[in-house]
């Protein structure tokens, strides 16, 4: 009875680990579990070092992860360290996020990656990577949360990395007739007004509304 129930548990415990990791890995993990518990109840020792063999051996398989789980964990750390004052990081960050992307296009994660990428692209000096991974974010996973944000940047790039007003203006009345509810919205509209204006005119079309 024991062991029907720790093989359930252990079958539940490595569905979320599977569906981010390797089968053969998950796989050899449970038999090597279950394998090794037989083991423990032919033994003849004591039920706390039988408990106790099993957490370590459990915590063993816990540590090990797969390739997939292991680069997620190093884009953590190297985000811990993330800075603008250090392009360094910044751009082994930015090659970890697209790494992981191109390797895996399915992941929940990589929507949020790319748009995280395109963002450094730009800091970095990369407008046009910046275009390119925006519209990879809107083409390829068009029911993702973070589409909205990557219309939005890529009309700001278009307008103040680039200089191409007309894609600007084109992207921007995009972004407004895509999100009308968006909090970005307002935004979009003031820098539709403002396309290739120079600070002087912007100013001085505030100036004429405060007067007005």
């Amino acid at each position: 009875m024991a062991y029907s129930h720790l093989k359930h548990a252990l079958w539940c415990f490595f569905v979320p680990i599977n569906s981010s990791g390797s089968y053969f890995y998950t796989f050899t993990f449970f038999m090597w579990i279950v394998m090794l518990f037989n083991k423990v109840l032919s033994c003849k020792i004591s039920k706390m070092k039988r408990i106790g063999i099993l957490l370590m051996s459990i915590m063993a398989m816990i540590s090990c992860q797969s390739p997939k789980e292991k680069q997620i964990d190093r884009i953590k750390s190297l985000e811990v360290s993330d800075s603008s004052f250090n392009v360094n990081i910044m751009n082994e960050l930015n090659i970890a996020y697209i790494d992981f992307t191109e390797k895996y296009p399915d992941d929940t994660h990589t929507p949020e990656y790319l748009l995280k990428a395109a963002q450094r692209s730009s800091v970095l000096g990369k407008p046009n990577e910046s275009i390119s991974l925006f519209n990879e974010i809107i083409e390829k996973y068009p029911n993702s949360n973070f589409c909205e944000e990557a219309l939005f940047l890529k009309a700001y790039t278009y307008e103040n990395n680039l200089n191409e007003t007309d894609k600007a203006k084109q992207m921007y009345e995009e972004f407004i007739k895509k999100y009308p509810k968006s909090q970005l919205v307002e935004d979009a509209k003031l820098s539709l007004q403002n396309v290739g204006k120079s600070p002087e005119e912007i100013m001085e079309g505030i100036t004429d509304k405060e007067e007005d």
